[in-house]
């Protein structure tokens, strides 16, 4: 069953959370609105989350197991700098497709990679 509550851990799993350097989070609900999250950014953890329902496969391999880390990041700052530099994307396709979407005023951030203490971020980045 999928779900997205921000279910709290139990004290055993939050004291072992609260006293780690660092987190890579693959999970099935929202740990990170937790209060256990909250606290472990406040004590310096930096967190590295994905929500992977149906793509597991693709986490493990793809950005767990043998990934270009660096090369995965450079592609997303790639991608980060042309979307900034466009404002509508469109999209055909010999079948009638014909779709078009807006960029201007959104939000882009790089993303992926967590290098300052009491950070969090999401992966895979952008």
């Amino acid at each position: 069953m999928q779900h997205f509550e921000e279910e709290e851990f139990n004290q055993s799993i939050h004291q072992d959370l609260v006293n780690v350097d660092e987190i890579i989070g693959l999970c099935d609900t929202r740990f990170t609105q937790t209060n256990t999250c909250r606290e472990t950014l406040e004590r310096g953890t930096r967190i590295l989350s994905t929500v992977a329902i149906d793509i597991e496969e693709y986490i493990i391999n793809g950005v767990v197991v043998g990934v270009e880390y660096e090369a995965m990041v450079k592609n997303g700052n790639v991608i980060c700098e042309l979307w900034r530099k466009i404002k509508i994307y469109r999209t055909t396709s010999t079948i009638g497709m014909d779709i078009s979407f807006c960029f201007r005023d959104r939000l882009i951030i790089r993303g992926g990679i967590v290098t300052e203490p009491g950070k969090i971020d999401f992966f895979p980045g952008v």
